[in-house]
């Protein structure tokens, strides 16, 4: 109901681009390399401790408890003044950064600031990749138009976000396992806030007179994908090829299979369900999916009337024949 009402709402404003580069970072990590430039950076992750079970838990007591919890205490404190002194000598350490061409200092302010460069970009500078396809053309808005096929990759991409994250996830799987194309790796997957900007309608439109109107939490990820290429001359060779998730808040899971299925629907092979257009983005869509078979409970006295009608009178002409035989 609020999906429906939200339809008809006014939009005064449309936010200027978010440009993710900016983003700043509080998890980020890649599973193709592993030194990246500004470095992995953990975060608050149950990625391996629930690889990392520690069975002398089973035996703790008491004692043991509280000594653990003293611990625990005094390491959050020493934690706690660290990030006082790092906060007091944050402009000191960029400008040193700047100044100075080491990459240790660099790394240490791309830690520092929150913004990380884009692990994407070093394999374009290789050539490995295809420069930025810019579309300047202006994106669909799935909330206000309906769904049409073929579907404008912006279409894909926000239906995808907007999807369920088990569907998103079972379908990603289902590509990786043999209904897709090719298994991915995980480039790059960063978690952090991005600010959210609109522009001002008295001034010149430009970034600097826009307004600042929130920042939002959002996971972005970008899947390498195997693939084969022609060179000028005719000839095979191979790259590699991105598929794009992003969603908001900490959904790594969605955002990684949303990223496979980007890159299944722009393959558009019909003989995989999840390369079909149709298929995928129609059967993420929770609200549609849970409404059509809600509405199985609500009466259907007439049209089941209809079927066991000509049920009956099936049969009935079955056994007229078999007696006549």
């Amino acid at each position: 109901m609020l999906r429906a009402f939200r339809s008809t709402l006014e939009r005064p404003y449309v936010s200027r681009v978010v440009e993710t580069e900016s983003m700043y970072v509080k998890r980020r990590i890649s599973a193709a390399f592993k030194d990246i430039p500004g470095g992995q950076v953990l975060g608050a992750t149950r990625d391996y401790s629930h690889r990392l079970i520690d069975f002398s838990l089973m035996a703790e007591t008491d004692e043991t408890l509280c000594s653990a919890k003293e611990v625990l205490e005094d390491s959050w404190r020493k934690q706690a003044l660290d990030d006082v002194a790092l906060e007091n000598t944050d402009e000191v350490q960029q400008m040193d950064a700047f100044a100075s061409s080491d990459n240790s200092v660099h790394s240490n302010n791309f830690a520092q600031s929150g913004k990380m460069p884009k692990v994407a970009d070093y394999l374009r500078e290789e050539g490995l990749l295809p420069l930025h396809d810019h579309d300047d053309s202006k994106p669909v808005d799935v909330t206000m138009e309906p769904l049409v096929f073929p579907a404008p990759r912006s279409a894909r991409l926000q239906t995808l976000a907007r999807g369920m994250t088990q569907a998103v996830s079972a379908l990603g799987y289902a590509a990786i396992r043999g209904f897709g194309p090719a298994h991915p790796t995980v480039g790059e997957l960063r978690y952090g806030t991005v600010e959210v900007l609109i522009d001002s309608p008295l001034e010149s439109g430009t970034e600097e007179d826009a307004y600042y109107v929130g920042a939002v939490p959002v996971t972005e990820v970008e899947s390498l994908f195997e693939v084969e290429e022609k060179n000028d001359d005719g000839s095979d060779r191979l790259g590699f090829k991105v598929g794009y998730g992003m969603v908001i808040g900490g959904l790594e899971t969605k955002a990684i299979a949303m990223s496979v299925l980007d890159n299944c629907l722009m393959c558009g092979d019909k003989r995989f369900p999840t390369q079909d257009e149709e298929f995928v983005l129609y059967h993420v869509d929770g609200i549609e999916a849970t409404g059509f078979i809600s509405h199985l409970k609500l009466p259907h006295y007439v049209t089941f009337q209809s079927k066991l009608s000509s049920v009956r009178n099936t049969r009935a002409d079955a056994g007229s024949k078999e007696e006549v035989r």
